[in-house]
């Protein structure tokens, strides 16, 4: 460092250099660790498993931060459609059997929306068996409160493997299928 006459540091360019170098080796060896400890993208097994293994089922997330996963088949050849319904906890990874849809309307390929009260509107999808699966029409409201499921309005034709998206004024929009 040059000492100018009045005593007082006149700092190089060399020095601010080697200055703003410190501070970026300490930006990322002390702040940018954290962030990364926290990034996404990193895989884990939950500690608990499924009561039912299933595929084509929904997982919609509630707002309490845990999940509710609805419905689903079995992967025999022998298709059984699952009217049971689970709930997983993320905090402590942990699943509970929930109430299940009500008698015969066990569905696989159905959407699950999340509604502004709350609820999950499940609609449409396939169910009754490998032989003869029927194709849905019917929605049932989930209410994560009570644990109990309703049944509400029908969709006007069956639908199978659509999507379901609530839109901002609270109305779900059902396409495809």
């Amino acid at each position: 460092m040059q000492v100018s006459e009045d005593g007082l540091g006149v700092v190089k360019r060399h020095d601010r250099v080697l200055l703003v170098m410190f501070l970026l080796t300490l930006f990322l060896c002390l702040i940018l660790p954290q962030a990364a400890a926290s990034a996404p993208g990193t895989w884990a097994y939950t500690p608990d498993n499924l009561t039912t293994a299933r595929r084509n089922h929904t997982a919609t997330l509630l707002p309490d931060g845990k999940v509710l996963v609805v419905g689903g088949t079995n992967s025999s050849p022998d298709t059984i459609y699952y009217r049971s319904a689970e709930r997983f906890d993320p905090a402590d990874g942990s699943w509970v059997t929930v109430a299940s849809l009500p008698a015969d309307l066990g569905r696989s390929y159905h959407s699950a929306t999340l509604l502004k009260t709350g609820q999950v509107l499940v609609a449409g999808g396939v169910g009754g068996n490998n032989q003869f699966p029927s194709y849905l029409t019917s929605a049932q409201l989930y209410d994560p409160i009570n644990n109990t499921w309703t049944p509400t309005g029908d969709l006007k034709a069956e639908m199978v493997g659509h999507t379901a998206t609530r839109l901002k004024n609270g109305q779900v929009f059902v396409f495809g299928g």
